[in-house]
């Protein structure tokens, strides 16, 4: 068997699942949990869990900055940090940004048939080189450039309404 990894095989809070089946296995590691919502869950799953690679949605975990905690955590105790990305390059831009520089954390998951809205939104895309690798740009921010005419085109106009009364409207009057 040449498989690298298991995903996701029980309920990312089954710790005691994820930590028994761990110590039985030893040639597969498991990865989990981009449906992690805080560090601390992150957090539980490496350290009671036993996985050998965590997987981050920066959306989901609340953003960079806990993200950037996972991956330091994750590097200090030889768990490899993976982002969970598989839409747009933006948020692929995102994503690799917690684990940009650890040498070590090198497998980064790849929108390789991103949904037209998805390669639409920005102008530029980051490409693997040659040897499947992504280069972060060195251009400011995310260094992806949004394409507004783009995000445009796919606006729709949305009313919310509760008990006859308007909540949130994107119509202009």
């Amino acid at each position: 068997m040449n498989a690298t990894w298991l995903e996701d095989p029980f309920n990312g809070g089954a710790y005691d699942a994820y930590g028994a089946l761990s110590r039985k296995t030893r040639t597969v590691k498991r990865a989990g949990w981009e449906a992690s919502h805080n560090y601390y869950m992150a957090e539980q799953l490496m350290k009671y869990g036993g996985v050998g690679y965590i997987q981050i949605d920066c959306v989901r975990i609340g953003g960079l900055g806990p993200a950037k905690g996972v991956a330091d955590y994750a590097a200090a105790t030889c768990v490899t940090y993976v982002n969970h990305t598989f839409t747009s390059h933006l948020a692929l831009a995102a994503s690799i940004q917690p684990f940009a520089g650890l040498e070590s954390h090198r497998i980064c998951e790849y929108p390789v048939a991103p949904k037209s809205l998805a390669w639409d939104l920005s102008r530029t895309h980051l490409k693997p080189n040659i040897n499947g690798e992504i280069t972060l740009s060195d251009a400011p921010g995310l260094g992806i450039e949004v394409d507004l005419d783009a995000v445009r085109r796919y606006l729709v106009e949305v009313e919310i309404e509760v008990g006859g009364k308007k909540l949130f409207s994107t119509v202009r009057p």
